[in-house]
This record gives structure tokens, sequence and C-alpha cells, in this order.
């Protein structure tokens, strides 16, 4: 019998925030017929412990369900309702811990098929910093499993490049649609996107699996063009300088990295679909 390919279980965005009012927004979505059990955190001083410089200091989390509706929030994971049970589901996902009394924050939630919003923002007055934002499947399952990860973050030089992370569990490859969105979000009224934004990604050894300037100009655009009509994607411009890659992949962990031609900064939206 054919073995199912991998499940995403892991999505990760490490972004920049460079104003109070500046936001990350990481959404994700749930498939199949059972509630989802999820780890949502928005880390920012904590990753000063592994050498990021200029991390964000207090970040706070929002999710939001269909139409926006407030569905849970947190402001240092401390004070979430399910404090007690984060350091052990962390630990058990192979997330880094959380020190107590940091000013990350950390939600565990209940959720049925759908599609979500985390919501990260500057909890203090002034200042911005780089934040990761993550979401976790303890339990992976055919009947309940995390299907994409959209996230709207600001993409710059250096330290401020904007990082996608996912992981594929399972025995089987999966085929995986990753896509970097710039001036494709015009028609929605985002103002300073990144105008020419370049997709590369990575294995967890480093090694470049595959990259993308202009996503018409590959030479598999028109199967980009119709896997992204079948996952719900909105299309491209055929003559677009958007990115994009179609890809089997192997179980294990990825790392999407978006960054603009000519050194340009600005909002890019970063995607990435497990193909049924």
């Amino acid at each position: 019998a054919p073995r199912p390919g991998a499940a995403l279980t892991n999505l990760s965005t490490r972004g920049y925030l460079a104003a109070r009012d500046d936001v990350l927004i990481a959404g994700f979505g749930v498939a199949g017929t059972g509630e989802k059990r999820l780890l949502v955190r928005a880390v920012g001083p904590t990753l000063s412990a592994f050498g990021v410089v200029g991390a964000l200091a207090n970040p706070s989390l929002t999710l939001l369900g269909a139409g926006g509706t407030l569905l849970a929030a947190n402001d240092d994971w401390n004070f979430s309702g399910a404090a007690a049970e984060i350091p052990a589901v962390a630990a058990r996902v192979g997330a880094f811990a959380l020190p107590a009394g940091s000013r990350d924050s950390s939600l565990l939630v209940s959720l049925p098929p759908g599609a979500y919003s985390a919501i990260v923002r500057n909890a203090d007055a002034d200042g911005g910093g780089i934040v990761l934002v993550e979401v976790y499947d303890p339990a992976p399952s055919p009947d309940s499993r995390l299907i994409n990860l959209s996230s709207r973050v600001f993409s710059g030089l250096g330290a401020q490049t904007a990082i996608v992370g996912f992981a594929l569990t399972g025995e089987a490859p999966r085929q995986v649609l990753v896509r970097a969105a710039g001036p494709a979000l015009g028609i929605f009224g985002v103002a300073g996107t990144l105008v020419d934004p370049q997709l590369r990604l990575v294995d967890d050894r480093g090694v470049n699996v595959a990259q993308n300037d202009n996503w018409g100009g590959s030479p598999f655009a028109p199967e980009i063009a119709a896997t992204a009509a079948q996952v719900g994607a909105f299309a491209f411009g055929p003559a677009g300088r958007d990115s994009a890659e179609l890809l089997l992949l192997n179980p294990g962990t990825y790392t999407a990295l978006v960054n603009g031609a000519a050194n340009a900064s600005g909002h890019a939206l970063v995607e990435v679909y497990a193909v049924p």
C-alpha cells in the first residue's frame, strides 16, 4: 500500500517589527474532521540566548478565527491559562524552553478545522526588534492536520531577512508549494510591499534546495499556477515579480528565506502549502 505523504507539524516565521503599530501576521489552516490541539508561541527576548541581536523585548500574541473573531490572547506566557501545561508540550514537540518569567508569549489551544491568524505586536511603548512566531502540532493525525502557513512579514537586509521554517513528519515525500508574494499584494491594498522578492529554500544542513526570482520564468510555471488554484491560493500575474517553487520534499525541516532584489525592503507574504 502507498505510504501517506509527510504532514506539516511545525510552522515558524522570524520577522522584524519596526514600530509599535507594526504587526507580524502568521495565518495557518487546519483541515480534517476533528479538533486540533496546537501550541502557538511569539518569542522575543529568549532569542537573545541563541545569539540573535535586537530581539523584540515584549511580544504580545493574539489568535483570530474566521472573520477576525478573537479566540485567545497572551502577553507573557506565565500568565497564560495553560502555563502549567506549556513547558511539557514544548518539550514533547522539540521546542526550546521559555524561561520562567520571560516576556515571551504562548497559547495552547484546541481548534476545529478552519483558517486562523496569529497576530504578533510589540507590547512596549516604542522600539522594535526581531520576533519568532511558531505553530506546533503535538499529535499529528490524518483526522486533523495543519495544511498551510502564510506569513505577512517585513523583509529587509541582514538580520531583517524574512525567514519561514516548516517541518514535514512522516515516511514518504510530500509535494509542497512555497511562494513569496510582493507586488501581487497590491490588489489587496497592502502598502509598502517588497517590489521584487527573491525566494531561497534550504534544508536542515543549510544546503540550497531551490531558489526563484520571478515565478513566471520558472519552467514549472504552469504546474505552479495549477497547484495554487488547487490549494486555494490567490493567483499571481504571469508577468509578476513574485516568486514561487513547487517541490517534492522528503520528511525533514526546511527554511524559506526571502529578500528583496537590489537590497530593497518592504512587506512580503510568505506561504507554504502541503499539496493534497
